[in-house]
């Protein structure tokens, strides 16, 4: 039995279409947006600076709960 190559149209993606799942996919469509606006000011350091150290401060929180958690022989158990 000879083999059948499958099908690829699932490839070809139209301009409007590839717009539409780019919006879609998105941080809300309009977060994506905005966040390439070039007229808009950069933030500063301080807003950076404080923006990873929350990040930070929840990475350290997750290891922490992690550590503490309990397991057994199915594995680690989490609040979640």
């Amino acid at each position: 039995m000879p083999l059948v190559e499958d099908d690829d149209s699932w490839l070809n993606i139209n301009e409007a279409d590839f717009d539409a799942l780019l919006e879609k996919n998105a941080a809300g469509g309009k977060a994506a947006k905005e966040s390439m606006d070039v007229d808009k000011p950069a933030p500063s350091e301080d807003d950076l600076a404080s923006v990873q150290a929350a990040r930070l401060k929840d990475l350290a929180n997750k290891v922490e709960s992690f550590v503490e958690g309990e397991g057994d022989i199915e594995g680690a158990r989490f609040e979640e």
